[in-house]
């Protein structure tokens, strides 16, 4: 099955992993964005009609605490085999969960050799509207309007809202742990009942708007699993919890 185009009002909807979600089923799980808890997404590129299958898992892990932590192993073989590995120490604010340190471990891998620039190790923290980030050419401070986040961290946000109305909540990202885009918003988009595989889901939306990003397209059901996500370049559909 091909992605069906959708109207410019509606970008990004279901219908472009139309086929992924063929015979998609919800994984058994309770949301409970205050537990431990695990999570694993299929990844798909949607700018090569080629790639009709999976490109990449992401696994996400969440630890409870005074100081929460988000572990994310993100793999794909998308041109090259590919590894990041991100661990995320952050609070909860109400309406976002706001970092203070991070650290990011990548690996890229083409015809056996690592590739020089993709490979490699680097580090954050955030101090007052102020990243640090230290890489292995040294430490480079970025002006880091607050509240900022991460897009990872997204995947513990949207939950908390328990599929719930909400406000817009303005905020900065930082796209991949480094890259500072700040006046992005994240909105309510509306309340849909939906055919996927073979159940009819009433889901939630999110959507993430701002300058220098996709716009992306959140999904929860009812209770704020977040199950889908939607963007121009790349989606994710969640196949495991626990």
């Amino acid at each position: 099955m091909t992605a069906k185009a959708v109207k410019p009002e509606d970008e990004f909807s279901l219908d472009i992993i139309a086929a992924a979600l063929a015979d998609y089923s919800v994984p058994a799980a309770i949301p409970d964005s205050t537990a431990r808890w695990k999570r694993v997404y299929s990844q798909y590129s949607l700018h090569n009609p080629k790639m009709a299958g999976s490109v990449g898992t992401v696994t996400i892990t969440h630890t409870p605490g005074s100081v929460s932590k988000l572990a994310v192993v993100y793999e794909h073989c998308w041109l090259v085999k590919h590894k990041e590995t991100t661990g995320i120490r952050f609070g909860w604010s109400g309406s976002l969960s706001v970092p203070t340190a991070w650290e990011i471990e990548s690996a890229a891998i083409a015809d056996g050799k690592e590739l020089a620039g993709l490979t490699g190790k680097k580090s954050a923290v955030i101090r007052g509207n102020t990243l640090v980030m230290t890489t292995a050419n040294g430490a480079h401070e970025y002006s880091a309007p607050a509240p900022a986040t991460i897009n990872w961290l997204l995947f513990d946000v949207i939950p908390r809202f328990g599929g719930k109305h909400i406000e817009p909540v303005r905020f900065t990202l930082i796209d991949r742990g480094d890259k500072v885009k700040p006046g992005i918003t994240l909105s309510w988009r509306k309340s849909v009942n939906v055919a996927v595989g073979k159940a009819d889901l009433a889901l939630r939306a999110y959507e993430m708007k701002g300058a220098g990003i996709l716009p992306t397209v959140f999904w929860t059901d009812e209770r704020g699993l977040l199950l889908f996500v939607v963007s121009g370049m790349e989606a994710y559909c969640l196949k495991e919890a626990s």
